[in-house]
Parts: C-alpha cells; sequence; structure tokens
C-alpha cells in the first residue's frame, strides 16, 4: 500500500531553504527519555549504576499502584549511584523518580526506601544541520551539536561517517555523506535523499560500512519544470504502491489534470526490430503491485501535470524491501538487440541505462569497466551529445544515460569507484 509522506512536515523540500528553517521558531524543541531504569531487567533499562542497595519484588511487601514488581530497595546509609551521561545536544534535563516517597512514621527507627523507577529525560531541537564540511562525530559540524538517537539530521555539507552513529530521520542535500568501512549509522526512522532535476549540484550517499534503516529509504524527486519530460532513475526498484499517495499514475486514456506524473520507457526491442523509435507510453493497464515501475539500473522519461499543485514525487521503500547491495554494489546487465543481424547498424544495441547508486558516477569509470564496443550519450536539454572520457563527465544520481552496445554484457560497479 501506498504512503503518504508526514513526517517532518514542517521541513522545506528544498536543501537551500533548511538554514532559514533550522534557526527558526519551527525547529521544534522536544523532549526525549535519555535513559531509564526500572530494575525490570527490560532491555530499555540502559542507566546503569552501582548501589549496596537490594532489588525486590514490591509484592511481598504489600505495596502496589506500580510500574511492574521490581524495586530497588535502600535502607539508612545504603547508596545508589547513576551513570553520569553528556550534557550536548541537549538545553537542559530533568529527573522523573517515580514511587519514591520518602517519609516514614514519626519515631521509627528502621525504614526503607523504594524506588520503583527512574528516567532522565532531555528537551533539544527536532533538527540539526551539518555547518561545514567534516566528521559527523565533530560537535562543531552542527547548527544543534552532534546528532543523538532522537534528532533529525540534515545534511547540507560533505560528512564523514567513522563511528557507530544514530539519528532520527536522515535528510541528504546537495552534499554527500559517506559511512566508511568502519562506520555504521542507524537510522531509527525515515533515510530521506533529496534529488532536484535542475540543480547543479547534486546528493550523493556512499555506504561502505553498515547501515541499517528501520522504517523507510525515501527518494523525494523535485521537478524544476510541469509539463516537461525528464530522463529519471532510481537507485532501487519501485513499485507503484512506492509512490506517494497524493500522486497517480496517468497515461494517455487518462483525463489530465492534478497530481499526475507520466512515464516513457525505452524499448530497444522495437528499435531493433523495425527501426523505429522504441519510446512507449506506460499504460495504467499495465502496472501491478508484483512488478516494478521503475527498474533499477533502467532509466526512464518522466513528466507531472502542467495543473499539479505539487512539484516533488515522494517514493518510499520500506526497509523490508531494502537490498543488502544498496548504495554500494550493482551489477547490471547491458542488452544488444541487433538490427537485421547487423551489430553495426544505428538501430542496433540501444539501452536507456540509470544511475544504479544513489551518488554521481563518472563516465571515465562507466567506460573504463565496459570495455570496446560501447559508446555513451545523453541529452543535455537541446540535443544527444557522446560522452567520451576525459572529458569530466558524470551521470548524476537520478540520472539516465543511452548506452549503444555491439554485445551483450553484464558488468559490476562499485559506489566507491565512481567518483
Amino acid at each position: 500500500m501506498a504512503v503518504t509522506y508526514n513526517h517532518a512536515q514542517e521541513l522545506p523540500q528544498s536543501p537551500s531553504q533548511w538554514s532559514t528553517f533550522v534557526s527558526s521558531d519551527k525547529n521544534l524543541l522536544v523532549e526525549h527519555t535519555l535513559l531509564k531504569q526500572s530494575f525490570e531487567n527490560e532491555a530499555s533499562d540502559q542507566w546503569e549504576y552501582t548501589t549496596d542497595g537490594t532489588v525486590v519484588s514490591l509484592s511481598t511487601y504489600g505495596i502496589n499502584k506500580i510500574d511492574g514488581d521490581k524495586a530497588l530497595k535502600l535502607t539508612r546509609n545504603q547508596t545508589f549511584t547513576l551513570e553520569t551521561i553528556p550534557t550536548a545536544p541537549y538545553l537542559d534535563y530533568y529527573r522523573q523518580c517515580k514511587n519514591s516517597s520518602r517519609s516514614c512514621r514519626s519515631g521509627a527507627s528502621d525504614y526503607a526506601f523504594f524506588i520503583d523507577h527512574i528516567r532522565i529525560v532531555g528537551r533539544a531541537n527536532m533538527f540539526t544541520m551539518t555547518t561545514t564540511q567534516g566528521d559527523w562525530n565533530s560537535s562543531g559540524s552542527w547548527t544543534h551539536n552532534r546528532p543523538n538517537a532522537h534528532t533529525s539530521v540534515l545534511v547540507a555539507h560533505n560528512t564523514e561517517i567513522g563511528t557507530h552513529e544514530k539519528c532520527n530521520n536522515l535528510h541528504v542535500g546537495n552534499a554527500a555523506l559517506r559511512i566508511n568501512s568502519n562506520g555504521n549509522l542507524l537510522v531509527s526512522d525515515n533515510l530521506v535523499i533529496h534529488s532536484q532535476t535542475n540543480s547543479s549540484t547534486n546528493p550523493a550517499f556512499y555506504n561502505e560500512g553498515g547501515l541499517s534503516i528501520q522504517n523507510n529509504l525515501e527518494f523525494h524527486i523535485t521537478f524544476d519544470q510541469k509539463a516537461k519530460w525528464v530522463f529519471v532513475s532510481f537507485p532501487h526498484d519501485v513499485y507503484i504502491d512506492d509512490i506517494d499517495n497524493n500522486w497517480s499514475l496517468g497515461d494517455a486514456a487518462t483525463t489530465t489534470g492534478g497530481n499526475k506524473f507520466y512515464v516513457r520507457k525505452y524499448n530497444s526491442d522495437k528499435r531493433a526490430s523495425d527501426g523505429s523509435s522504441g519510446w512507449q507510453v506506460i499504460s495504467t493497464s499495465e502496472v501491478n503491485s508484483t512488478t516494478p515501475l521503475f527498474e533499477r539500473n533502467k532509466g526512464y522519461l518522466v513528466a507531472i501535470d502542467q495543473t499539479a499543485t505539487e512539484e516533488t514525487l515522494p517514493v518510499y521503500i520500506h526497509n523490508e524491501k531494502l537490498t543488502p547491495a544498496f548504495a554500494s554494489n550493482a551489477t547490471v546487465a547491458i542488452s544488444a538487440a541487433l538490427h537485421n543481424s547487423n551489430a553495426n547498424s544505428e538501430h542496433s544495441g540501444w539501452s536507456l541505462m540509470g544511475n544504479p547508486f544513489p551518488a554521481a558516477i563518472t563516465v571515465d569509470y562507466l567506460l573504463s569497466t565496459l570495455g570496446t564496443g560501447y559508446e555513451l550519450f545523453s541529452f543535455d536539454g537541446n540535443e544527444y551529445i557522446k560522452l567520451e572520457s576525459g572529458n569530466g563527465h558524470i551521470i548524476k544520481p537520478f540520472g539516465a544515460f543511452f548506452i549503444k552496445a555491439t554485445q551483450a554484457k553484464t558488468i559490476s560497479l562499485n559506489n566507491q569507484k565512481s567518483v
């Protein structure tokens, strides 16, 4: 089932507006439980402590109205010490200590103090953004201190991760985020990669280490112009149900208007068989929930309707669908359909390919991996140009390009070697 974008609704889609956003009152101050200890031996009991007291069952003392049955019992002169925690990035803290009455009957010589559970709560801004190129682990790289498991992160400058890190939501804008081989990142909600079709700068995400996404991998494509065909690809298979519910697929048989998007695929077999154009509109009747609408490694033409009220097309890939090779490695099969059995025919061997990575890939790397017998072409907005080595050409993330091949081939690509 498709979903609708509903987290961090106030965050602007354009990374150029993030700086204003994080410094405004829209970057809300929120509370988080940092550490908790309930003495119930739960997984969430991560606030370490030392004590010469005893964890007991409160029911044996006739005490009720508690969370669970265990508590720490302290008698006279016994101590209870909790581990210290760093102050950043929280603006202030306060303690919650439940069922900790210190009263006793007048004149009593023997008494005990029971602690049911205790937690520390901190207040911090919901978002923090990179301020300069550097290391994720450096507190000086962030507008609101370095992230933790509760922070949503905006990557607006090239950043590297070489340690074990956590965050809530992660948004990658027109900058590169690289998880090095000794790094690891846990995203407890969504990883969102933002791309704009008219931008001269691009997002980039590299994974050499470990990546865990607890909810969705999201691609947000913002179109610079309506009713204009744009070459698009995705670094992961995308099904019709992965498209945001605010959008619907249209074709020649549907009524135009509203938030509709249109897709053309390139049929290289058709071009090779009869020498005619290979472009075909994807019909709504041929789309189903079991076949990808957009296949990884393939390119497409996509346009949004002239009357669309939105400009950003969000795509959601649930973590259960994620391939382990995402942002790391790709295997790409290149076909070479022949026209009249002639590999040198102008109609033979054409394929529209997509960038398999969420980062730019150089033409030099592609051509050196392909070897002889392969030519690359791209559309510069006015005409198709041949891409040759040594000219600094790149295929941008979410971009597409043509390959003209004299023979079929399967190649392996590495995201770390692509730039």
